[in-house]
């Protein structure tokens, strides 16, 4: 007689899945952000240099945070280490029921106008009747004053299937991105402004220009490569080789401020006036930086030009001054 043993369900809860590289900036104010709401966090760094891996380790250390697990993965390349390579690791270890696709650039409201334990809430109210919660949050870009738009003249809100029952999904290379592909999600639930303009709730916030310039220039030149490698697999060019043609050099700084340039030149970058209000305000937990800014966009003519760091004003932790 043969018995058959089922995997045990998996215990219900969230596991927050971070995949990091080089995120100093943010990282830290993004996980204390879910320190409550998450059941589980999952940070996976990349290959990051800038020290987010050791600022990670210090912060589970320093306020004995047992739910954050920490895991390395090699850095992607693109060709033989791929984006989904990771993708398909860091969700594997998720061992909670439910996973939220949390990236080490957002920050949640903690409290105020759309607490994120307000998403919780909600998910423990429906989440028998949905495998997939998907939510936005706005992509604030070059400083905390604008955000990143696309037509029509809008607010442009990263809005992927962030919080999905874990089960039956992968990942796999698209076109353009490699997409989180989930099978047997039929049962979504849309929440936010994308959904409808008029539902404001909005848990986090984006920080996708946040952060230096190679950093941002690095992931638009990657997301064009792994394009360049779908529409022209049997090409022998290497990154480098691709990057300096792409960019008409090879000088990465070069690159860097030709890529930062472009965002000016298409007049991308609008000023974000939607805080506040029904919107709610900026989470919390970035009140001190938003009192010394590190980074800020410079106008001439009345116009948008260019971007400043100030390099000598770090990006303070939660209780710093």
């Amino acid at each position: 007689m043969f018995t058959f043993w089922k995997r045990p369900p998996r215990e219900e809860g969230i596991s927050c899945v971070m995949r990091v590289k080089d995120e100093a900036d943010w990282v830290r104010l993004s996980i204390l952000s879910i320190l409550d709401f998450a059941d589980e966090i999952i940070f996976v760094d990349n290959g990051s240099s800038d020290g987010s891996l050791r600022m990670v380790r210090e912060l589970k250390e320093g306020y004995g945070i047992e739910k954050l697990k920490i895991f390395t993965f090699p850095e992607i390349d693109g060709v033989k280490v791929k984006t989904s390579d990771l993708y398909n690791f860091s969700f594997g270890r998720a061992t909670k029921s439910w996973v939220f696709k949390w990236d080490g650039d957002f920050i949640a409201r903690t409290d105020q106008l759309f607490s994120i334990m307000e998403l919780k809430d909600l998910w423990g109210e429906y989440r028998h009747r949905a495998d997939v919660f998907r939510i936005g949050g706005p992509n604030l870009f070059g400083d905390h004053l604008h955000y990143f738009y696309g037509p029509p003249d809008d607010i442009e809100f990263c809005f992927e299937r962030y919080l999905f029952r874990n089960r039956r999904w992968t990942h796999q290379m698209a076109p353009h991105y490699e997409n989180l592909v989930l099978k047997a999600h039929r049962r979504v639930m849309h929440i936010g402004p994308m959904a409808n303009p008029d539902d404001r709730r909005v848990y986090f916030h984006h920080l996708q220009g946040l952060k230096p310039d190679e950093k941002i220039a690095g992931r638009a030149t990657l997301s064009l490569w792994w394009k360049f490698r779908q529409e022209n697999p049997g090409s022998p060019k290497t990154c480098s080789q691709w990057l300096a043609e792409y960019w008409g050099t090879d000088d990465p700084k070069e690159r860097v401020k030709k890529c930062m340039a472009l965002f000016f030149e298409t007049g991308r970058i609008k000023r974000y006036e939607k805080i506040g209000g029904a919107w709610g305000e900026y989470p919390t937990l970035m009140k001190p930086y938003l009192q010394n800014p590190r980074y800020e966009i410079v106008y001439e003519n009345g116009a948008p030009a260019r971007r400043v760091t100030h390099a000598d004003r770090a990006v303070p932790l939660a209780g710093e001054r």
